[in-house]
């Protein structure tokens, strides 16, 4: 028996490349998809016999489990090339929780089932079947928008019942201004800026998604909501410290330090914030452009910058923008990824950094 299975399990089965096959940089993802399976599918029914005897009669033997490991590992890289090439041609992603390889294992898994299938129940199996069951599953896992979505989140519209009556809405909060950034505080600490949706705030703050949507158009403007008072008071701060004649090093210190603290109290707003500076806003959407300009921390320290280069405090070799940027940037960076430091360790560590520089002075 063991001889029977080590030769059905290394028989030479026909599985065919289906990267090889069409060219994953025409426009229609659905056709690539359409035309691989289609090639997918067109095995043998003896190749099919052998493996399934393979699996039934020889899977408690490990050196044989290893062996259809194998075979699988082969037949999953296969789609999984293809998966990949679609992915890279059409800028697409994979909606949680599934990842490419899973979406390889589970296609490998569907082709087999169905070939068996087929086997015992021809009729019920076309051979367009296989084709049209990844085509849907490529259009629930693959998001093409970049939306970062859940596929629980994708199918949304399931949960809804539709039967022709609107339920009542229910009544508003007395805040409902309120109520959406206290949610989103806590939807960005469970899911991040980039994964939190603006359904799920709606349906934890109370306020139905179209009038959500009136007050904040886009989770940036959430954000922006959140903190532009923080913002505005340390503008303040800053002009305070500059109109009472503070020196120039120690009003960027004490600025430093108050966006510290800041990234602190506000965490899951700076969070979101910080995480944006990572981004080209060229080619993102318009909130988080607007992300960017309205809480834009480098162009309340540039003024101070500027002056101190002008009066030789600061060096000049580069403009008082780079060094504004380069300052804030550093800063958020480093209390975005040394979170166990106080505000007062990060503020200090990136002030002697950046004020005094790498190299030790020569006082001789």
């Amino acid at each position: 028996m063991d001889a029977l299975v080590r030769a059905l399990v290394t028989a030479p089965g026909d599985i065919p490349d289906v990267a090889g096959g069409p060219d994953a940089t025409v426009r229609d993802a659905r056709r690539i998809i359409r035309e691989s399976a289609a090639a997918d599918f067109a095995a043998d029914d003896a190749e099919t016999v052998r493996g399934l005897l393979s699996v039934v009669l020889g899977r408690s033997d490990a050196a044989i489990a290893g062996e259809l490991i194998s075979s699988y590992e082969r037949s999953d890289a296969l789609r999984l090339r293809t998966y990949d090439r679609l992915l890279g041609a059409h800028g697409a992603t994979v909606r949680r929780p599934f990842t490419v390889a899973q979406l390889a294992t589970v296609l490998t898994a569907l082709r087999e089932g169905l070939l068996i299938r087929r086997l015992v129940d021809p009729e019920a199996v076309p051979d367009s079947l296989y084709g049209e069951t990844a085509l849907a599953i490529a259009i629930a896992a693959l998001d093409t928008r970049h939306r970062h979505q859940h596929i629980d989140e994708a199918g949304a519209s399931l949960a809804v019942p539709d039967d022709g009556t609107a339920a009542p809405r229910p009544a508003l909060p007395d805040d409902p201004r309120r109520a959406v950034i206290d949610t989103a505080a806590v939807e960005f600490t469970r899911h991040t800026f980039y994964l939190a949706t603006l359904e799920g705030m709606a349906d934890a703050s109370g306020v139905p998604l179209d009038m959500l949507k009136r007050l904040f158009p886009t989770k940036a403007h959430i954000v922006i909501a959140a903190l532009r008072p923080r913002f505005t008071a340390i503008t303040q701060s800053l002009a305070d410290d500059v109109s009472l004649g503070t020196d120039h090093v120690t009003v960027i210190r004490r600025h430093l330090l108050r966006c510290a603290r800041l990234t602190v109290e506000e965490r899951p707003f700076m969070d979101a914030l910080i995480a944006s500076i990572s981004y080209d806003t060229a080619s993102e959407a318009e909130g988080l452009v607007a992300l960017k300009q309205e809480l834009h921390f480098p162009s309340l320290i540039e003024p101070v910058i500027a002056d101190g280069q002008r009066l030789g405090i600061f060096s000049p070799a580069e403009p008082a923008r780079e060094f504004a940027a380069t300052l804030m940037n550093t800063l958020f960076v480093r209390c975005f990824s040394r979170r166990t430091l106080t505000p007062e360790e990060n503020a200090d560590f990136v002030a002697d950094l950046i004020l005094d520089g790498l190299r030790g002075r020569d006082d001789g």
